[in-house]
């Protein structure tokens, strides 16, 4: 089990979430399961979504400003959390995996993705 909590306060149209090393290698790749990432994120007109295989809009009360994604490898699940009030935002469920690594992804040139421990 692994987690890690990272900021996201005023950063527009990101992803965060886990993936295989070999699918971010490449350039053009979607962000879904089927690609090898298991990502949540915001789009430039603010919306946030779980990146599924097709987007799954999320309805979330308040935007979160750290997000903690929880990595079970064992149970084969990610889980994406508002760290401030542990609200779960959405959960993947995922096939054995040997290997996955943090995944960050940003378009925003202003704002900075930032890990919070």
């Amino acid at each position: 089990k692994h987690y890690w909590e990272i900021c996201v306060e005023n950063v527009q149209d990101w992803a965060v979430g886990v993936a295989r090393y070999e699918s971010v290698k490449g350039k053009g790749n979607r962000f879904a399961p089927d690609e090898g990432i298991w990502a949540v994120g915001a789009t430039i007109l603010g919306s946030y979504v779980a990146f599924t295989s097709r987007l799954t809009k999320l309805k979330l009360g308040t935007f979160p400003k750290i997000l903690k994604v929880c990595l079970n490898l064992d149970a084969g699940h990610v889980s994406f959390y508002n760290a401030e009030t542990m609200f779960e935002i959405f959960t993947f469920m995922m096939p054995h995996e040997p290997e996955v690594y943090p995944f960050f992804f940003t378009k925003d040139i202003n704002n900075k993705i930032k890990l919070n421990h």
